[in-house]
């Protein structure tokens, strides 16, 4: 990114990277202004489970995050998404955000499984 941003996140590991990033973005969209709180809870579908970066319980119903500091590819994304996937339709989750650093790739079959995603919340 011409901004730097990759330079300046090169001094820090994955896991700090990402700690970072939610750091960030729950300052940027005042996410606990907002009623999200940082979750430990793990959600179960019948196909796996998640953890989600941070949780809004309200009359009944729940708003999840996801926040990715990384490309987004591989088996652990596309498992997260289709569990998702599953418990949006389950009615479990309601309302689903995937957060990502603006510029981070895709991988083509996840973005189709994030498409697919986006009609049905």
């Amino acid at each position: 990114m011409p901004d730097g941003y990759d330079r300046d996140r090169d001094k820090f590991d994955s896991n700090q990277r990402g700690r970072i990033f939610e750091n960030g973005t729950a300052r940027f969209f005042r996410d606990s202004e907002n009623g999200y709180a940082q979750e430990s809870s793990t959600y179960r579908s019948d196909i796996g489970k998640i953890k989600f970066d941070k949780v809004k319980q309200r009359d009944g119903l729940t708003y999840t995050i996801e926040e990715k500091s990384g490309r987004i590819e591989g088996q652990k994304d596309r498992r997260q998404l289709e569990v998702v996937r599953e418990l949006i339709e389950s009615g479990k989750v309601h309302k689903h955000i995937l957060r990502s650093v603006e510029g981070e790739s895709i991988s083509p079959d996840i973005r189709e499984l994030v498409i697919g995603l986006v009609g049905r919340i």
